[in-house]
């Protein structure tokens, strides 16, 4: 987060300035790096979880590896959400950008359920 508030007033000239070329390939690389940072956290994470948890609680309840990878994964997907805002912001498009964001958190849990549901992991 602290890296796309370090990145976000670039953006924001660049758009304001007209510079669409320089916009576009200041946006990719923030993407890339902010995915690129949270993505070399999680990894090892993702892949030593049984461990960990069983270190901490000792006997983790039923599905808490399950839970605690989507929860990664979910960091991963919105480490590239955090850019693509800055760039929304920047270009006034703010309303579509937290319309689908409030869409998307609004239909996690019905879907998680669902998946739970009918057997999913």
């Amino acid at each position: 987060m602290n890296f796309v508030l370090a990145i976000r007033p670039q953006i924001i000239k660049h758009w304001a300035n007209k510079d669409k070329c320089d916009f576009y390939v200041l946006l990719r690389q923030s993407v890339k790096i902010s995915y690129f940072l949270v993505f070399i956290f999680t990894l090892p994470l993702f892949c030593e979880i049984p461990y960990i948890l069983k270190l901490w609680l000792k006997e983790a309840p039923m599905h808490t590896i399950s839970f605690s990878r989507l929860i990664l994964v979910i960091a991963l997907v919105s480490s590239i959400m955090q850019p693509l805002g800055s760039a929304l912001q920047a270009t006034g498009r703010v309303g579509l950008f937290e319309v689908s964001g409030a869409i998307i958190n609004g239909l996690v849990l019905p879907i998680s359920w669902l998946v739970l549901l009918y057997g999913g992991v």
